[in-house]
């Protein structure tokens, strides 16, 4: 067989010397981010696959055998060696998953023909998430009949699903022909159950006893034809588990035209259906001929594939999104039961949206670096799985496939994503007790900028300011709801902090400015008392004029102005100018110039003149140091 038709499936492929190209950094949507969670480098530390403690510590398995542990502090170690790893050309330590108190391993052992499942029990420190003190214990080998007879095609992936069953995926092991055969257990997709299985060392078990009740085919007389749910695979290098509905996305690495990834539907409450993937009659959507060729009735498509000539030759199956309450990093409604689909050599990632039994390339959405592609630069990554934060958590590797070097990483989104924006009716200003002239209105949008209907939006924080509703509101059809707001405070800046839920926790907010103006009418026997007050807020240094007409009337006579309208007329005779700085009607101040930070006037006034039961009182000012912001502005009577 020529090195053409044994290549790649696990990216080492080409006998070690292709150089994974495009080690660059990530070109993805606004508002995510990739991090480095952990690099490893020297000898037996070539990271392969990752698997999370219910505290959110990490497994991280290296091809050497090597296991180490990494905390959400970002503190490591090593904890144990699976011993006798081999890591020729395709082979090593592939997979790991994490079911307490077990660690599964899939991997290639030295001095035998098989691919061997084993199970380790992990004991240390089990409760407490900033320690590396674990170890790994005394093995238990749970399945060792898979064949490797070849350097490559080992597969594979190892994961439980929802169900509590164990998913394993296994290659080919470069015999084309026995991926058809269902009694043969290379080229398949598995379904065991292990949950009978005794604790401490030993095994392997029967292979009768690992055999769920409701495999697809578990009537077969043979054994092995048993466990399986898939096959027609060729080199199932990674694969992606829904956690809500159990179904499985295969990625199966194509021969020298195309690469494919495959949709296994599981069904929770009833029967399972078995599926028959292709090869080697059909690689991708095309015909294969190079192994024999045969029937291609009752074959199932792959819900997306693509031609090498693209430029990748080794597809990844490249995470599932589900938003679950409770995640750090959530994606957001839009990205809920999303796929994504990764080719290891191009480093291009796919996001794929389901529509009915169709998957599509899912809409463009700001910053994707192109219509094809969501994501560019993950060369040399696989293994990627959600974790329980919400992060898409994957590994990725420096240089050739086989270099003793590469990291831990993650896809996440800014943060929580839904949010919460000010539509209308910030940065205005009112005086004391008066409303602010325009209502707030704001409205709350998902991760792509899209209105939630019938959202929820809480008004949290009101500093200086009174709303006409708090706590958490739902908003409109358009996602919006409106405020009316009044200052409550002499003088300052008056807040509002509205958030939604699994949004942004530093919430959205609103910002107003309180002029300090009040009027005080105090009635007396002989004479009647009108205070004043005006605290200059200005944004320039005092002194500044910051001049003011106020008025007071025994009607209400509406006066429209270019400026606004005033709720009396000036001219009125039945109007009583009390303050005129700027000198419109003929009166100057009595008590001299404003400009004081801090001002008081005190008028008296004859009794009955003024009284507080039948006048109305206004002020009008203006600002020219803020004239490009605010100009003139009234206050209610």
């Amino acid at each position: 067989m020529s090195i053409t038709q044994h290549r790649r499936l696990i990216p080492f492929v080409l006998c070690l010397l292709v150089m994974v190209s495009g080690l660059v950094a990530q070109n993805i949507p606004n508002g995510f981010f990739t991090e480095t969670v952990k690099s490893f480098s020297g000898s037996n530390m070539a990271p392969y696959d990752w698997a999370e403690m219910p505290d959110g510590r990490m497994f991280v398995a290296h091809r050497g055998g090597a296991i180490s542990i990494v905390t959400p502090t970002g503190a490591s170690s090593t904890i144990g060696t699976i011993p006798s790893v081999t890591t020729g050309s395709e082979r090593g330590l592939l997979s790991i998953c994490y079911n307490a108190p077990y660690l599964y391993a899939w991997y290639t052992r030295s001095g035998q023909s098989t691919v061997r499942l084993s199970r380790w029990t992990v004991t240390g420190d089990m409760n407490n998430a900033n320690s590396t003190n674990l170890n790994i214990g005394s093995e238990y080998i749970v399945f060792n009949n898979a064949p490797d007879n070849a350097f490559n095609h080992n597969g594979g992936t190892v994961r439980f699903g929802p169900d509590g069953m164990l998913y394993l995926s296994n290659g080919d092991d470069a015999t084309c022909s026995a991926a058809q055969t269902r009694s043969d257990l290379r080229g398949k997709m598995f379904r065991l159950d292990v949950s009978g299985l005794p604790s401490g060392a030993g095994g392997p078990p029967s292979v009768s006893s690992l055999v769920p009740g409701d495999n697809p085919w578990n009537s077969a007389s043979n054994v092995n034809e048993r466990l399986i749910i898939a096959y027609g695979l060729r080199n199932p290098v990674t694969f992606n588990i829904d956690p809500q509905t159990g179904d499985l996305f295969i990625a199966d690495v194509g021969q020298n035209a195309r690469e494919e990834l495959d949709w296994w539907q599981n069904n929770l409450t009833g029967t399972l259906q078995g599926k028959n993937y292709g090869w080697p009659m059909r690689e991708g959507i095309s015909s294969y001929s190079g192994c024999g060729g045969g029937s291609t009735s009752g074959l199932t498509n792959p819900i997306y594939d693509y031609s090498q000539s693209s430029g990748g030759v080794s597809v990844m199956s490249g995470g599932f999104v589900r938003t679950q309450a409770g995640q750090t990093f959530n994606w957001g409604s839009s990205y809920d039961g999303d796929v994504f689909v990764l080719d290891y050599f191009g480093g291009g990632l796919v996001r794929l949206k389901r529509s009915g039994n169709n998957w599509n390339v899912a809409s463009s959405v700001p910053g994707q670096p192109s219509n094809s592609y969501w994501g560019t630069g993950f060369a040399g990554a696989w293994h990627f799985d959600q974790a329980s934060d919400g992060a898409i958590y994957y590994i990725q590797h420096s240089g050739t496939y086989a270099s003793s070097s590469g990291s831990l990483k993650r896809l996440r989104p800014a943060g929580a994503m839904n949010q919460v924006n000010v539509i209308s009716g910030d940065n205005q200003m009112a005086n004391l007790s008066e409303p602010f002239p325009a209502p707030l209105v704001a409205q709350v949008v998902d991760s792509n900028g899209v209105p939630i209907p019938g959202g929820s939006i809480t008004v949290s924080t009101t500093t200086n300011v009174t709303s006409s509703a708090t706590g958490t509101l739902t908003a409109d059809a358009s996602g919006k709801i409106s405020l009316n707001l009044t200052a409550s405070a002499a003088t300052g800046t008056a807040t509002v902090t509205l958030s939604t839920p699994g949004g942004d926790p530093s919430g959205t907010l609103s910002t107003h400015t309180i002029r300090g103006m009040r009027l005080i009418y105090v009635p007396g026997a002989v004479m009647d008392i009108l205070i004043l007050q005006i605290i200059n807020a200005t944004n320039q240094s005092a002194p500044v004029s910051v001049p003011y007409i106020v008025m007071a009337s025994a009607t209400a006579q509406p006066l429209v102005t270019p400026f606004g309208s005033l709720c009396m007329n000036p001219f009125d005779p039945t109007t009583l100018v009390i303050e005129d700085g700027i000198g419109v009607f003929g009166f100057v101040s009595i008590k001299g110039a404003w400009g004081s930070p801090s001002l008081t006037n005190i008028y008296n006034v004859p009794s009955g003149v003024l009284t507080g039961s039948t006048f109305n009182f206004q002020s009008i000012g203006y600002d020219a140091s803020v004239s490009q912001n605010f100009g003139w502005w009234f206050s209610n009577c």
